[in-house]
């Protein structure tokens, strides 16, 4: 499995200056097998934000410093979990 990282990719949604490589974010969410709507929801559920509109053009600049990073964080722990998957 390729490893991906959350600060490489060309562009990038901001949330109160956090940038999130679109392409990072693509990935990792087929990886993970969580559609937009799921991202969304679990932003929403999460943080109570309004998730009316696209996830990083939309929703993701919404979210405080704080949020967007534990947001990727959520992401990037779900990735781990599937590659220690592989290895099992």
């Amino acid at each position: 499995m390729k490893k991906i990282a959350a600060e490489d990719s060309a562009g990038a949604g901001v949330g109160e200056g956090v940038a999130i490589g679109t392409e990072w974010l693509d990935e990792a969410l087929r990886l993970i097998k969580w559609s937009e709507t799921t991202a969304k929801s679990w932003l929403g559920t999460k943080f109570k934000i309004d998730t009316q509109g696209d996830l990083k053009n939309d929703i993701l600049p919404r979210c405080t410093r704080e949020q967007a990073q534990e947001f990727v964080t959520e992401v990037q722990n779900r990735l781990a979990n599937i590659q220690m998957n592989l290895w099992e």
